[in-house]
């Protein structure tokens, strides 16, 4: 099980198994050849050319990986507020006689898929930018998933556990690939 101090402060980072670099020789290779890529790695050898370009490399997936501290508990709390049901429980609660009602909704076991872009934005000079693009594809399985809710709106997660796949590509090149073991949600306090 994958040990944090509550689903307040996981992220991507966390749950990701498999490191961004070093990259073997295929990944380097279609890596280099990606067209922005190939703009930077000219720009950069041209400006510092004692530099090794693995360094300038290294660098940049190091940026990449800062790029995954995508919070988890917004990215669940989003797709379940996304359900139907829930969103009929919502406005039922937006009548004025219930404000203050909690409800406890035990979910049935689900798939949860998200898709994200960060950029990495690199400034070559004063005049150009480049915008780097991670695509992160996330797949998550979800099971004994209990909310709290109150006003219609999730307050805490009570508990559950979620394993998935988590993808990371840069253009055409798959970067990392990595499973994400089973672990418990749970929050110990509200956070509405």
């Amino acid at each position: 099980m994958i040990s944090h101090n509550g689903l307040k402060q996981l992220n991507l980072k966390a749950l990701f198994k498999a490191d961004l670099y070093p990259l073997n020789d295929w990944q380097q290779q279609a890596f280099d050849t990606e067209i922005d890529i190939v703009r930077i790695r000219h720009y950069l050898t041209k400006k510092s050319p004692k530099t090794s370009w693995n360094t300038f490399r290294t660098e940049i997936l190091t940026q990449f990986e800062n790029l995954l501290d995508i919070p988890l508990r917004p990215l669940l709390i989003r797709s379940w507020s996304r359900d139907q049901y829930l969103q009929k429980i919502s406005l039922s609660h937006t009548q004025p006689k219930l404000e203050a009602k909690t409800c406890i909704l035990p979910l049935a076991a689900h798939h949860l898929h998200s898709e994200h872009q960060p950029k990495l934005v690199m400034q070559l000079s004063d005049t150009e930018t480049l915008s780097l693009a991670l695509k992160i594809t996330l797949e998550l399985n979800l099971s004994h998933v209990v909310l709290k809710l109150r006003q219609g709106q999730v307050e805490r997660v009570m508990s559950g556990t979620c394993q998935g796949h988590v993808s990371i590509r840069y253009g055409e090149t798959l970067l990392a690939n990595s499973e994400i073991t089973k672990f418990r949600l749970r929050e110990r306090e509200s956070f509405l």
